[in-house]
């Protein structure tokens, strides 16, 4: 790599400099790392991929738009129990009511924005 970025230096008429060492989120980007699924559970791929997130990237939350909408009840129930087993953080955000599923925290906000309605889980 550091050969590749030394090349790159001569190359072209600007001045640049590059770190001797790559942190592992460089990596995990440059090499577009993907978790492979043969099995067809895109729920548990998920899940596996945000635990290697968190562990080398330090991602501490992850945010998630209508989960409802690509998985089943019981895929989510699953994947509420992978999370707490993982201490992993994920907010999910539903754009329509969603009763969610047992042990997890909702919150409904009206469509005005301003009234918050907790469920006191």
């Amino acid at each position: 790599m550091n050969a590749f970025a030394e090349k790159l230096s001569f190359e072209f008429d600007f001045d640049f400099t590059f770190d001797e060492e790559i942190d592992t989120s460089s990596m995990i980007k440059l090499l577009n790392f993907r978790v492979e699924n043969d099995s067809g559970q895109h729920m548990e791929t998920m899940v596996q991929m945000f635990r290697i997130l968190q562990k080398y990237m330090g991602i501490k939350l992850f945010v998630c738009y209508n989960l409802s909408v690509f998985f089943t009840l019981e895929e989510l129930r699953e994947q509420s129990e992978a999370v707490q087993t993982a201490d992993l953080k994920i907010l999910n955000i539903e754009s329509r009511f969603f009763s969610g599923v047992e042990k997890e925290k909702v919150t409904y906000i009206d469509n005005d924005l301003c009234e918050i309605v907790d469920n006191g889980n």
